[in-house]
């Protein structure tokens, strides 16, 4: 498993990597806002 603490690793870096088409994604997060969307619209659409 991998650390991710969003200081020295960032999630947003990890999903740009991972996320290929054809791809599903489930995130449980009080905190994941429009602003992580923005930065990872590309990716998810």
């Amino acid at each position: 498993m991998k650390l991710i603490d969003n200081v020295n690793s960032r999630l947003v870096d990890d999903l740009k990597q991972t996320i290929r088409k054809g791809s599903r994604l489930h995130i449980a997060g009080a905190s994941f806002s429009i602003y992580v969307y923005e930065t990872l619209k590309k990716e998810l659409n």
